[in-house]
């Protein structure tokens, strides 16, 4: 559908914009905990360890610190917590990251070149302020 060659850009960044927002949901904690229910079901059903394995159990070094207003880092000991944290989150973050600097060029494109779809329907005012923003582009 989006490599058609009638598909506007502006369709085609709608369709983008969903799989966007749905990552953006993936940080919210009830969603968290559903994609938890579901490996757990799926780990049932290949018959495999559910849960998560215990962190270790070294003690931790801190630090002296030299100034009262610095505070200790705590790390969670939590192994749920540690799992979302340091790998869920950082998935999602990373696959957001990505797929905004992928599609960041289709919205340059409807930025630059958006505006032949609605060509007929701009007055001369406004299309003449577009042509010129183009040919300013095109000349950089």
């Amino acid at each position: 559908m989006i490599q058609s060659v009638t598909t506007d850009i502006k369709v085609c960044q709608n369709y983008l914009k969903n799989p966007v927002d749905n990552f953006k949901n993936y940080r919210n904690d009830n969603v968290f905990e559903e994609k938890l229910a579901q490996a757990r079901e799926l780990a049932a059903a290949l018959e495999t360890e559910q849960g998560f394995p215990p962190l270790n159990t070294v003690r931790r070094k801190y630090k002296p610190k030299q100034f009262d207003y610095e505070q200790r880092e705590e790390t969670p000991q939590d192994p749920k917590t540690v799992f979302k944290i340091y790998f869920f989150l950082k998935i999602i973050d990373q696959t957001l990251s990505s797929l905004n600097s992928r599609f960041e060029m289709i919205s340059d494109y409807d930025n630059v070149f958006g505006f032949f779809s609605d060509i007929f329907k701009l007055n001369d005012e406004d299309l003449l302020k577009l042509c010129r923003a183009l040919q300013q582009k095109l000349t950089d």
